[in-house]
C-alpha cells in the first residue's frame, strides 16, 4: 500500500501539548486531528467521557462544552496564562 502524502502545520506549543494528550498508544497527531474534527459528526457515538480531558485547558483549568471550544481558547491565548 502507498503511503499517503503528508504535510506539515505549525501549532503553538500549548495547541501540540493539547492534542498529544489525547493521543492514544499507536495513535499519530493526524490520528487525533481526525477523531476531534469528526466530533460532532452525526454518525459518531461518542459519549461525553471519551473527551473530559480534553476540555480542560492544561493552563488555566477552564472547563469548555466542546473540544472546538477549547482549541479555540488554547489558540487564541498565550501559552501559560493560567499559571
Amino acid at each position: 500500500m502507498a503511503r499517503e502524502e503528508v504535510t506539515s502545520i505549525e501549532v503553538k506549543k500549548s495547541t501540540w501539548k493539547t492534542l498529544n494528550q489525547q493521543k492514544e498508544p499507536g495513535d499519530s497527531f493526524d490520528d487525533v486531528i481526525q477523531r476531534l474534527l469528526h466530533a460532532g459528526d452525526e454518525d459518531t457515538q461518542d459519549t461525553p467521557e471519551d473527551f473530559d480531558e480534553a476540555k480542560v485547558c492544561p493552563d488555566c483549568g477552564e472547563v469548555f462544552a466542546s473540544v472546538p471550544e477549547l482549541l479555540e481558547h488554547v489558540q487564541s491565548t498565550e501559552p501559560g496564562h493560567g499559571t
